[in-house]
């Protein structure tokens, strides 16, 4: 398996050195990633909805936790831009710059057990895709499942750190097929956050959430 080499910064984003991602988490080094939130409105109501993405099973961090839509690491000699790869890698759709919008950047710390130190400046995405499941061409080593949530419903639970909310989609199943599924997503199903990224993502999603 290749090796992934991360480009390092300090706590002001200056660039340092460049590190395996091994290193890099082990050692807690400030490091790049995108994250694109990915939602639409339904065929026939128009309710606007958000999709999350079931993280594969062999997964370092957070295995079966639901997470955003799509998200990675920049690779070492990267751009902002040639994150969005994580889009096309994980979900099989071609982003249009039309419909993507830039919510900001927030510097994000985590310590994940047993040993691992996730330090990321996140460029933080939403992308309207409305388009059924069968656009979706989902990458079988990275995602297992991928789920539309009521926006609203996904915005309470993020606002008060707690409930559930009902969601439909598609997953992997045993025989390697992807089959349509319905599942109850609760708060604590979710890749948890800092208190920081909540209070960033949440009025940014409330703008997409207007129903028509």
């Amino acid at each position: 398996m290749k090796t992934e080499l991360f480009q390092c910064f300090d706590e002001q984003m200056n660039p340092t050195e460049i590190l395996p991602r091994h290193v890099v988490h082990r050692e807690g080094h400030w490091h790049q990633s995108i994250h694109c939130w990915v939602g639409g409105r339904d065929e026939q109501d128009g309710i606007p909805y958000l999709l999350v993405q079931k993280r594969h099973p062999d997964k370092d961090t957070y295995p079966n936790y639901y997470d955003i839509s799509a998200a990675g690491h920049l690779l070492a000699g990267e751009t902002v831009e040639d994150g969005l790869r994580e889009v096309k890698e994980e979900l099989g759709i071609d982003v249009d710059p039309a419909k993507l919008t830039f919510l900001g950047m927030i510097q994000e710390g985590a310590v994940i057990p047993p040993d691992l130190l996730d330090n990321e400046f996140c460029f933080v995405y939403y992308y309207e895709a409305s388009m059924p499941f069968a656009a979706f061409s989902l990458q079988e080593e990275e995602v297992t499942g991928l789920y539309r949530i009521d926006l609203q419903a996904f915005l309470t639970m993020l606002e008060t750190r707690a409930g559930s909310a009902q969601a439909t989609g598609i997953e992997l199943a045993e025989q390697g097929s992807w089959e349509a599924a319905e599942r109850t997503i609760t708060f604590a199903d979710m890749v948890p956050f800092s208190e920081a990224y909540y209070k960033f993502l949440i009025p940014h999603l409330q703008k997409f959430g207007q129903r028509t």
